[in-house]
Formats: structure tokens, C-alpha cells, sequence
């Protein structure tokens, strides 16, 4: 599995690793075959629960700890344009 993450990574960090980046076709390539390999585990092999420590924490918390996507009014500020924070 590490091996399609490090061949999705951009040039500069195959430049800081040492090694040369794969051809781009063969890294869609082989994401492809991965995603289709992965999608074609049966749900019920598939995890369909959030780790114990999740779990355990959204119970500790409450159900309000979490909020739902329509509660949330502002773009996500990773999403944002440099300067949002200083603007505040």
C-alpha cells in the first residue's frame, strides 16, 4: 500500500527523497488497480466501524462533539487562501 502514496507524491518530495518519480501514467495506473482492488472487498469483510478509540471518544463527548457538515458555516480554513487568519 506505501507504495502507490510515494509515487502520488509531487516531484520536489521524489527530489528530497533521492529517487525519480514513477511516469505519471504508470502512477494513475497503478492508483486505478488499487482503488479497484480495495472497492471490490465484500462490505462484509469491510470495517464498518471507527476504531475503539473513536468510538470511545464520541461516547465520552456526546453526540454534539462532532458537527454535522450543514452546521458548519465557514469554508474550512486548510481550504482558505493565505490571510484568512490574520484577518480576524
Amino acid at each position: 500500500m506505501a507504495a502507490p502514496a510515494y509515487d502520488s507524491l509531487p516531484a520536489y518530495a521524489h527530489e528530497l527523497y533521492g529517487r525519480a518519480a514513477p511516469p505519471p501514467a504508470a502512477v494513475d495506473r497503478r492508483l486505478r488497480t488499487t482503488g479497484t482492488a480495495l472497492r471490490r472487498i465484500p462490505a462484509r469483510l469491510r470495517r464498518r466501524l471507527p476504531p475503539g478509540y473513536v468510538v470511545e471518544a464520541m461516547a465520552r463527548l456526546g453526540p454534539g462533539s462532532r458537527p454535522a457538515p450543514y452546521e458548519l458555516r465557514r469554508q474550512a480554513a486548510i481550504l482558505d487562501g493565505p490571510g484568512r487568519a490574520q484577518q480576524q
